[in-house]
């Protein structure tokens, strides 16, 4: 009983560590390129510029509504959650703050 607690945790944590943790970033938008639906997000933390293309499924909402690519401009304060595909930021979700 004993070795099938110990299997199972190690099991659990070998899961949990395997687990992307998500790239978040709260900044401004520096650059919107629309004809490559990517923008370029300057961290409030960091100062670093941070690159995100986005795909069929990336979320944007606004107030807590749904919006549209067209919606973001530059200078906009954002707060996007993204998957880190190697060296590549995938947005999930971009947030219009303002």
């Amino acid at each position: 009983m004993r070795s099938l607690a110990v299997a199972v945790l190690a099991l659990s944590l070998g899961v949990s560590a395997g687990a992307a943790t998500p790239h978040v970033v709260e900044g401004t938008i520096a650059k919107v390129v629309p004809s490559k639906t990517e923008i370029y997000v300057k961290s409030n933390t960091d100062g670093k510029k941070y690159e995100y293309y986005f795909n069929k499924s990336t979320e944007i909402v606004k107030r807590g509504k749904p919006a549209e690519f067209s919606e973001l401009k530059e200078g906009q304060s954002v707060r996007v959650t993204a998957e880190k595909k190697g060296k590549r930021l995938d947005p999930q979700k971009v947030e219009i703050l303002e």
